[in-house]
């Protein structure tokens, strides 16, 4: 059986050492360090003993970065600064690929992001604010913001992109298991089966972010979700049944 070939067509790059494939290249070539004194948060803190609260006051970060390129004013205020990188590179990989995404059959165009932590700034931020403020001023878009797939869901609906969807959360590895399953499930044609039921795990954060984006609902529409959760309980209590496919 014949290996599946894939191949790269199109390139995005925003990094420490440059904000697009060219400059991140060129810098590699030189030597050049994209490490610097810390710019996101006030690094320099010190104790009431004068002693600096982090040890560590140098990172590689991403400068310089043109936001509305990319997403419009009125996005860019809704996302988490990893959603903004993300559908930056996406954008310059089209770009820099050719590909008319008009011409692409959508079902074949699929999506898979990686990312080490996700929104980890708007988690914080809204961890601040319900110290500072209390729960009901969290933002209504604290979990889309911070969960890693919103970035691969953006950049699907950006495109057209109507095939697997996916994202990839292994920490430093996250990079070559993203590349690896996009491989994997371009070659096994994913697929998935919506199974009926619904399991629900919130503490702290993760409940409040769901409590506010609910209460931006019609009511009526949560009345109609909360009867359609018990009718699905409720046959799957039944011995053998499974909820009937809408």
């Amino acid at each position: 059986m014949e290996t599946p070939r894939v191949v790269v067509t199109g390139l995005g790059a925003l990094t420490p050492v440059g904000n697009t494939v060219e400059e991140f290249w060129d810098a590699l070539m030189q030597g050049k360090s994209g490490v610097g004194p810390i710019t996101k948060f006030d690094a320099e803190a010190k104790t009431q003993s004068g002693e600096f609260q982090f040890p560590t006051r140098i990172a590689g970060e991403v400068r310089n970065f043109d936001e509305l390129k990319y997403v419009d004013k009125k996005e860019a205020r809704r996302l988490d600064p990893y959603l903004k990188y993300a559908m930056a590179c996406a954008v310059m990989a089209v770009e820099d690929s050719g590909i008319d995404t008009g011409k692409v059959d959508a079902t074949r165009f699929g999506t898979l992001i990686g990312s080490g932590i996700g929104g980890i700034t708007t988690l914080l931020e809204n961890h601040k604010t319900i110290l500072d403020k209390g729960p009901d001023r969290v933002s209504p878009f604290f979990v889309p913001m911070l969960i890693i797939n919103m970035a691969s869901g953006l950049i699907s609906m950006r495109f057209g992109a109507k095939g697997p969807n996916s994202s990839v959360v292994t920490a430093c590895a996250t990079g070559n298991h993203a590349i690896g399953d996009a491989a994997i499930g371009d070659a096994a044609a994913i697929r998935a089966e919506m199974l009926p039921g619904r399991r629900v795990v919130m503490a702290g954060m993760g409940f409040i972010g769901s409590e506010v984006a609910a209460s931006l609902r019609d009511s009526a529409q949560v009345e109609y979700l909360d009867a359609e959760i018990r009718r699905q309980v409720e046959t799957e209590k039944q011995p053998g049944a499974r909820a009937p496919k809408q």
